[in-house]
């Protein structure tokens, strides 16, 4: 996070939506007409596309570059920020960021540094401090699977988000998978971890709200939920897609930047942003 702290000036604490939970449904959407179009909070999603190493099942746009050039890629994150911002109509401050988002994925902690993680995040955001779990990886068991749930549900705020762990093709896994050199839980033992998953869940007290978050307190996902509700979304750094509402047609284009980090510099440096748009999304 500290490589990205030329960001912070431009995204302002005041600007951000005071909302403690997510709108449901009957809010949520942008155009029922209970926000002005130029009052409607928006996301903004962060993508720093380095890691020191990357994990096996990992299929996002990850690189594992020893002489990362940080100072260029901060530049070119601020330019790409400040230019988006003012085409999309955004940097008036009359629209609240709902949500930021910091997409890093260089998960080489150990168990004890990711408790420590937790901890320390905890300290500086009480009460609302997620947490992400991945169930049946290779070699566990249901009943490691449960200890470790029940763990975690002791030690998190209000909200978890609990994936079962996909092999995706082009990952590493995928390919050791193919060739038999590993073996993940069959689909039995999958079921079994995922029916564990809502009934744990339940008597702890959360509330299964989506296929894989499920929160108590009505501390639903800002971030996640905005997703899925359609509010706007800006997509920054190489390879990061949006969802944004042209400031005069009111048209919801999706966009996307081009992919790979040294092409991406370039355009920022160039252009200005990173970023194109390749139609209407509705």
């Amino acid at each position: 996070m500290t490589r990205l702290r030329a960001l912070v000036p431009l995204l302002r604490p005041t600007r951000f939506s005071t909302s403690a939970t997510a709108p449901t449904a009957s809010t949520a959407s942008p155009s029922n007409g209970t926000v002005a179009p130029d009052k409607e909070p928006f996301s903004i999603y962060i993508h720093w596309p380095y890691c020191s190493s990357k994990c096996t099942y990992c299929n996002f746009n990850k690189y594992v570059d020893p002489n990362v050039d940080n100072e260029r890629m901060e530049r070119s994150l601020v330019t790409e920020l400040k230019s988006e911002l003012a085409y999309w109509g955004l940097d008036q401050g009359n629209r609240p960021i709902r949500s930021i988002y910091f997409g890093e994925l260089g998960r080489d902690h150990t168990p004890s540094t990711a408790l420590r993680s937790l901890l320390d995040a905890r300290a500086v955001w009480p009460g609302k401090v997620s947490m992400d779990l991945i169930m049946g990886h290779t070699g566990q068991t249901l009943e490691d699977w449960e200890k470790e749930l029940r763990f975690t549900m002791d030690i998190v705020d209000d909200h978890l988000s609990l994936y079962h762990l996909t092999v995706e093709p082009g990952t590493a896994l995928h390919k050791d998978v193919v060739q038999g050199k590993t073996t993940l839980p069959d689909s039995d033992l999958s079921t079994d971890m995922y029916e564990a998953t809502i009934q744990l869940t339940r008597e702890a007290g959360f509330e299964h709200y989506e296929v894989s978050n499920f929160a108590r307190n009505k501390a639903y996902s800002m971030h996640n939920s905005g997703h899925w509700f359609g509010i706007d979304y800006l997509g920054l750094g190489p390879g990061a897609h949006g969802r944004m509402s042209h400031p005069q047609t009111r048209q919801k284009f999706r966009t996307f930047n081009v992919r790979d980090p040294a092409g991406w510099m370039h355009e920022c440096e160039e252009q200005g942003t990173g970023q194109g748009c390749d139609g209407v999304v509705y």
